[in-house]
């Protein structure tokens, strides 16, 4: 089946375009003319798209709302498909650093230096309409201390926004009656997107025996210097872990519901069959998208490490 790609169609199609670094290409299915996004592999580590997928399946088991990646080849090129988060025209799409801004002006963009729980939690606090959202991107991070994952930054978490006109039926004159029209604003908290940057994303193929054999750099890679969240604590960087503890103390319930659907829930076992059966029935002709039996070791150790350590620490 042949995806069309719409991305160099000349109009209509900017409203489709998502914010970030990484090349989306959109793309309609040729039968249902449903819209899709399509994320070209890093030409550096060409296997880092599989984790979207694995995430996606991750978090499916343990209750998270992840947005569904699927392998797929576009002009030759191997990455994953991911569905449109909005339907219609009466839903938008809003990013973090749309919303952060209006907090903070000055917000900066480029590396996302402000990027701070307090910033997101003032936001959330000032918007009457997405304020119980808040817990929503609490349990993101819980998801993301499962994964590992060092990107969340201010583009890669959103809120959808609809908007739609709401009729009310009022009485005239006591017998007839009129109907007025108001304008309403409901939100949600998006599908967690764009999870790839994690489980060993960037560990060529010819280094990962290194990570399976030696503990130290196994430890270190999993909660090392650089092992932290995007998101951070009054200005400092710290493992993910760790600023799940600075949070819990003020908001306990969205971390310990989502801690306790993953207690419930998990299983070696299943991480296990997850992970080496991802890419069951998908061939691609250039080998270099492929998962290789040593990396999906890796990966399957990485989830338990870090689940067992979540589990063991709250």
């Amino acid at each position: 089946m042949e995806l069309i790609d719409i991305s160099k169609w000349p109009s209509g199609n900017q409203r489709f375009v998502p914010i970030g670094k990484r090349i989306k290409k959109v793309v309609l299915h040729p039968v249902t003319f449903d819209l899709f996004y399509f994320k070209e592999p890093k030409e550096k580590y060409p296997w880092e798209f599989w984790n979207e997928i694995i995430a996606f399946k991750i978090g499916q088991e343990f209750g998270f709302n992840v947005l569904e990646y699927q392998p797929a080849i576009l002009d030759g090129l191997g990455g994953c498909l991911s569905p449109s988060m909005t339907t219609g025209f009466t839903e938008e799409l809003m990013h973090g650093q749309q919303l952060l801004i209006r907090i903070l002006p000055e917000f900066e963009t480029k590396k996302g230096t402000d990027h701070t729980f307090q910033l997101v939690e003032e936001y959330f606090k000032s918007d009457s309409t997405y304020t119980l959202l808040l817990d929503d991107f609490i349990e993101m991070l819980v998801f993301d201390s499962i994964i590992g994952n060092r990107d969340r930054h201010q583009q890669n978490w959103a809120l959808i926004r609809e908007i739609s006109f709401k009729k009310s039926k009022q009485r005239y004159l006591g017998f007839s009656k009129k109907i007025d029209l108001s304008l309403e604003v409901t939100g949600r908290f998006s599908p967690l997107f764009d999870n790839g940057n994690c489980l060993a994303y960037n560990v060529i193929d010819d280094k990962i025996d290194n990570f399976l054999e030696d503990g130290k750099i196994l430890e270190k890679y999993l909660f090392g210097e650089k092992a932290v969240s995007h998101v951070k604590w009054f200005g400092e960087s710290m493992p993910h872990i760790e600023l799940l503890k600075r949070i819990v103390e003020k908001y306990p319930i969205p971390i310990g519901n989502a801690i306790s659907r993953v207690r419930e829930k998990y299983n070696e076992n299943i991480i296990t069959d997850i992970v080496n059966n991802i890419d069951n029935g998908v061939i691609f002709a250039n080998k270099i998208y492929n998962l290789t039996p040593k990396r999906k070791e890796l990966v399957v150790k990485l989830l338990k490490l870090r689940i067992e350590k979540l589990l063991n620490d709250f």
